[in-house]
Order: C-alpha cells, then structure tokens, then sequence
C-alpha cells in the first residue's frame, strides 16, 4: 500500500532520501556509521549533501561542508554524475564514518569526520 506521507516527504524535501526521520549531529557523535546512499540537494544556492546509513534505515542525515565536500569531489571523480552505477560502488565501498568535534584555531566549534 501506498505510504502517503513518505510519498509527501519525498517531493517537498527534494531528494528521495528525505522521506524518513531526520538525525541530527548530536544523534550520532561518536557512532561509526556505515554509508548506505547519498544525494545532493540545494539549499540557499548551495549545495548540501544528504545521507543515509546501515545503521539506520529509516533516517537521513544533512551533512554539514565536509561531507558535502567529500560527496561533491566523489561526484567530480565520477563524471559528474550520482547515479546508479555509483551509489552501487558506494555501498561495496563499506565507507565507514564517525563524527566527532573540534575547535577551530578561533575557537569555533566544528564536526569533524573520521574516514574508517
């Protein structure tokens, strides 16, 4: 049967991986998290990554400028593509991440990301 509100989610959120429970930063510091699919969406005129984990399947993640950083240099070294082919790649790939946080030299807080 139709998930109405999944459906609904997914066309006003501009990626289809937005149709679950968004997580946020503080839901996963410190959690290693394998890498399951990943989009790009624009918000403001810029671009921000979307992802989604094995661990958790019925969330997505908003990745702040590294991951989006990371996701937009993969999507370069792919011919500028994220299709199929790719998120396929991506998945045998197991990428593993871990956030964590750190000071900038200013003394600003940032989330830094642990490739394992």
């Amino acid at each position: 049967m139709l998930d109405f509100k999944k459906s609904a989610k997914a066309v006003v959120s501009g990626s289809p991986l937005m149709s679950g429970e968004k997580l946020h930063t503080s839901d996963i510091l410190g959690e290693d998290l394998t890498i399951s699919n990943c989009d790009l969406i624009t918000i403001d005129g810029k671009p921000v990554s979307v992802w989604t984990f094995v661990e958790k399947p019925d969330f997505y993640y908003l990745g702040g400028s590294l991951l989006t950083k990371m996701l937009l240099e993969w999507k370069k070294e792919n011919n500028d593509k994220i299709d199929d082919e790719f998120i396929k790649a991506l998945q045998a790939s197991k990428v593993v991440i871990n956030l964590s946080t750190g000071t900038t030299r200013s003394g600003k807080s940032v989330t830094l990301v642990n490739i394992k």
